[in-house]
């Protein structure tokens, strides 16, 4: 209900088909074998198909995909176009992976964007005419109430004259707490499901549904799953044997977290500290490689830029504080926690949360030598040479950002893309820069990475700092 990605792209791949074009869609936790699709791929375009791969959720399915693209490249495969979708705070990793893949140069996005103010009053002046306008629109105050919803919301609302989403949401609650005796219980549940959904789009694994609500003393999940009866409905759904479950509606989901974000966070924490607790028995070092839902789960859970900040605010640290017995030995654990510290630092200007950071940033480089964490240090250090012009600092940095880059390039994962760790180089050079003359080694070395860069990412916004970067060079 609402939701807007998916429904398009199904809507995308059923006209393609329509038109005579070979269509596939993919939105599954797994991947397909990829030697099994090339071969597929290659046999359909012998008969010059046209072929179309509708991909929905594609972040989650990003390595498979660069694979792909690189096998058919290989082959020499023609006819073949990828359509794919996913919520908009996903789009700088497929972006990024997109345009690292040598002499691929078609790739453009679209957002489906909130409709603009004026927009929505051309858009209710067509349906008035039309006579199907029921939504009051009178006053800047009724188009600014609506123009807040998605899209799909503001479709039917002109039509049917729905309540705002903030409303439907707090109606569905209190319809809950005034009918149900185990509201308490049906809240929480629904919201695992809904911070889960909000993560990952594949949702949460049944058992560990189980689990999270066995440790709250709530054991009546069969009674909650697939029960139409309840404002707030969660389905679950098999997926390769494994079953999974999924709010009915992740817009609707997406706005009750909103509404326990506001109203009541000690709640909220709760769910927070009961899902990384349950899914630190499904992660390990072994399952995170594999990267298996549970493990891509957990990394979006302890992000704190993208989630646990949006959500939790001023909780965060408490909710890391709960999650240490379970995942102290997590580098991206660790690396989260220097993250909050370095945005504590950046909002108050106290240089100790900075220095916490850095002790952070270093244990989790200490647990795991992966890019994720060294780059992190690299930008505390960053931090700490701006603060401190300590050149020990800027060795550190640097050291860290081209270990970074350096394992980057040789592991054939998404992780060996990504423009974040070029960012932070380019911006250590020029705060070096502009605090004096640098060796010909170190200026050689920049000159090497940025001839790297420019391979990938020549339209990249971060081609400003490069350009400043060569600017000084070159003039001195």
């Amino acid at each position: 209900m609402f939701d807007g990605k998916t429904t398009l792209i199904k809507r995308l791949a059923v006209s393609a088909s329509e038109k005579g074009k070979v269509a596939f869609f993919h939105s599954s936790n797994f991947r397909p074998d990829i030697d099994s699709i090339i071969d597929i791929i290659y046999s359909l375009s012998q008969n010059k198909n046209n072929i179309i791969i509708f991909i929905d959720n594609a972040a989650n399915h990003i390595v498979w995909l660069a694979s792909v693209i690189e096998k058919i490249k290989e082959k020499q495969i023609k006819n073949v176009e990828f359509v794919l979708s996913d919520n908009n705070f996903r789009k700088e990793m497929i972006s990024e992976v997109m345009h690292s893949l040598n002499n691929f140069n078609n790739y453009q996005y679209e957002y489906i964007k909130y409709i603009s103010i004026q927009d929505l009053s051309i858009l209710a002046d067509i349906y008035r005419k039309e006579g199907i306008l029921a939504y009051d629109l009178r006053g800047e105050k009724g188009i600014k109430n609506l123009s807040s919803n998605p899209i799909g919301l503001i479709c039917i609302s002109l039509v049917n004259e729905v309540a705002r989403l903030e409303e439907i949401s707090y109606k569905a609650i209190n319809n809950i707490i005034v009918s149900n005796k185990n509201s308490k219980d049906i809240i929480f549940t629904y919201l695992i499901v809904a911070l889960s959904k909000h993560c990952y789009s594949s949702g949460i694994r049944y058992s560990a549904l189980h689990k999270c609500l066995l440790d709250a003393g709530i054991t009546c999940l069969k009674d909650y799953v697939n029960n139409i009866n309840f404002p707030l409905v969660i389905k679950s759904y098999p997926d390769r044997g494994v079953l999974y479950v999924l709010p009915e509606s992740g817009i609707l989901a997406s706005s009750i977290l909103r509404f326990y974000s506001k109203n009541n966070l000690d709640v909220l924490l709760q769910v927070f500290v009961s899902l990384g607790k349950v899914l630190s028995k499904y992660v390990s070092r072994s399952t995170i490689r594999q990267q298996t839902p549970e493990a891509r789960l957990a990394a979006r859970l302890f992000d704190f830029d993208k989630v646990v900040l949006s959500l939790l605010g001023n909780k965060s640290i408490d909710f890391y504080d709960k999650m240490k017995e379970y995942w102290d030995w997590n580098s991206r654990f660790w690396e989260q926690i220097s993250l909050m510290h370095l945005s504590m630092y950046k909002k108050t200007s106290d240089a100790e949360q900075l220095k916490i950071a850095m002790l952070n940033a270093e244990n989790a480089v200490n647990i795991e030598r992966h890019p994720f964490p060294l780059t992190t240090a690299a930008t505390i250090f960053l931090e700490m040479y701006s603060l401190y012009e300590n050149n020990e600092y800027f060795t550190k940095s640097y050291n860290y950002i081209i270990e970074a880059l350096n394992i980057r390039r040789s592991r054939k994962h998404y992780s060996a893309y990504g423009v974040h760790p070029y960012n932070v180089l380019f911006r250590l050079v020029l705060i070096r820069l502009k605090k004096g003359r640098i060796d010909d080694e170190l200026k050689n070395d920049i000159i090497a990475h940025i001839k790297n860069f420019k391979l990938s990412y020549q339209e990249h916004s971060s081609m400003k700092l490069v350009e400043e970067i060569e600017k000084i060079i070159y003039s001195r």
